[in-house]
């Protein structure tokens, strides 16, 4: 049986998310094989380790010897930001049938631990049964900004990041005027903005695997 290693090093978080459909990719075209990622964010190693197609993974490190090793992304490579990262990434990995799909594997026993408590706070009226829930990005803040439509138009063709727009939305507002409601339940998702997505919490892999489960 060969063994593929599919090393992310150059990657953010997104992008390894995109990456991990390369495995089934590699499954089909290689036939028997396992498929191992090295990782460089603690965050998603927990969903990685979810998805079948994926034998293990490691952050940060690999094991024994591998007959195919693949960078994501090789040194001096520049995505295309006009195509799809997963069909990029897949082609990188010398996939012919590339595409532009990839899937996110939950905790199937976190899926169902989430679905039966929030059934629970139901029938102990701790929440009222039409609650709607809604989540909301920690660090919604700095990346949501207000636009003239000049600088709309600018952000849409720039291929420099150039255009984004001068001031901030009032996100406090936005989500005070939620909270207040008694039939509004809000989730804050992802990390806080004071907190670097490469510290090494000890829950940091736990948080994109709540997360995924409760969308």
């Amino acid at each position: 049986m060969s063994r593929i290693l599919v090393r992310c090093r150059n990657v953010c978080i997104g992008d390894i998310l995109f990456a991990s459909s390369v495995a089934e990719k590699l499954k089909q075209d290689r036939g028997n094989c396992e498929v191992h990622f090295d990782i460089n964010y603690l965050q998603p190693l927990e969903l990685l380790s979810c998805n079948p197609f994926i034998d293990k993974v490691f952050f940060n490190e690999c094991e024994g010897i591998y007959d195919e090793i693949y960078e994501l992304i090789p040194d001096g490579y520049t995505l295309n930001p006009y195509e799809s990262t997963p069909s990029q990434l897949q082609r990188l990995c010398n996939i012919e049938s590339f595409d532009d799909t990839f899937k996110i594997f939950s905790n199937t026993t976190l899926d169902y631990s989430m679905s039966r408590s929030m059934s629970e706070l139901v029938n102990i009226d701790a929440w009222e049964s039409d609650v709607i829930k809604v989540g909301y990005q920690v660090d919604w803040d700095r990346k949501s900004f207000l636009f003239t439509e000049e600088e709309y138009n600018l952000a849409l063709g720039g291929e420099d990041g150039s255009g984004y727009g001068t001031g901030h939305r009032n996100v406090f507002d936005i989500i005070n005027c939620l909270e207040i409601s008694p039939r509004i339940m809000l989730f804050a998702l992802g990390l806080d903005e004071k907190v670097s997505d490469r510290y090494p919490a000890i829950n940091s892999t736990s948080k994109f695997t709540f997360t995924t489960s409760l969308i």
